[in-house]
């Protein structure tokens, strides 16, 4: 989940910055790390991909935050990236200002059941049917507003719903007079990798029109897809391994990578 600065990556390869930037220059284009501002980079979708013990959390915050500060800022609602991890939503980004704003309970790092949130009913479409099936299996379910949808066949025909749409939304299914609507981060493959959501409270009695946040939401989530994955491949399709090394796709980076753990080995 860590970053490292240039200068650092550097130092602790005890190189020049300007040999450490060619080489990490390769390294990026190869998509094994990413550039997050200020010369500063975590660990890239390829190198996700070799190493399953890296999170991609860190790379999900650090390239998201920017732009769903800015859309939090035009709206004035409460924006959130999460992601499903042990049957919850863990939320990596919430972002929003102003008295409303407030009063939405939540937290970066805190989890939050699936079932009863526009995220996490999203996140749970993108789930392959065995785990969905499991996760049914967990009730019961409870009820925390009299919205609240908790019969396992309905979440089902929900999910049903939220795969024919490409959004899921919460209307007062969490908390009384909150609206939450949420669409998913793709790979190009179309794999749902986590979840960006828009909430808002609502007065009593006041109109809201849901679908006009659809399309700026759907958009940032675009261009956080494409900063963190590119749109022409997932890391899985970039790198492939044969039965020989000799196959690696990426044979010219091997130089780089083995002089990294040689001076780090030193």
């Amino acid at each position: 989940n860590a970053e490292s600065s240039l200068v650092k990556i550097a130092q602790n390869l005890n190189l020049p910055v300007s040999t450490a930037y060619r080489l990490v220059s390769e390294i990026e284009d190869a998509r094994m790390l990413l550039s997050i501002g200020r010369g500063r980079y975590v660990a890239g979708p390829t190198l996700i991909d070799m190493s399953k013990g890296i999170s991609f959390n860190a790379a999900l915050i650090a390239l998201g935050r920017p732009m769903i500060k800015i859309l939090a800022a035009e709206t004035g609602c409460v924006l959130h990236l999460g992601v499903l991890e042990d049957d919850m939503v863990t939320y990596l980004v919430r972002e929003g200002k102003g008295p409303q704003t407030r009063l939405i309970f939540s937290e970066e790092g805190k989890q939050l059941e699936a079932y009863c949130s526009g995220i996490g009913k999203l996140l749970l479409a993108g789930q392959p049917e065995a785990q969905l099936d499991r996760y049914l299996e967990t009730g019961p379910f409870v009820a925390l507003t009299p919205k609240t949808i908790v019969d396992p066949k309905m979440i089902m025909q929900e999910i049903e719903n939220i795969r024919e749409k490409g959004y899921a939304r919460d209307d007062a299914e969490l908390s009384p007079n909150l609206q939450c609507l949420a669409v998913g981060i793709n790979a190009p493959d179309g794999t749902v990798i986590a979840g960006l959501s828009i909430s808002r409270l609502l007065d009593d009695g006041e109109a809201y029109d849901y679908k006009s946040y659809l399309p700026a939401l759907r958009d940032t989530a675009r261009q956080i897809s494409s900063q963190i994955l590119g749109t022409a491949f997932t890391a899985r399709h970039f790198l492939k391994f044969e039965s020989s090394s000799d196959h690696l796709p990426w044979r010219p980076m091997g130089s780089v990578i083995v002089l990294y753990l040689e001076r780090r080995s030193a």
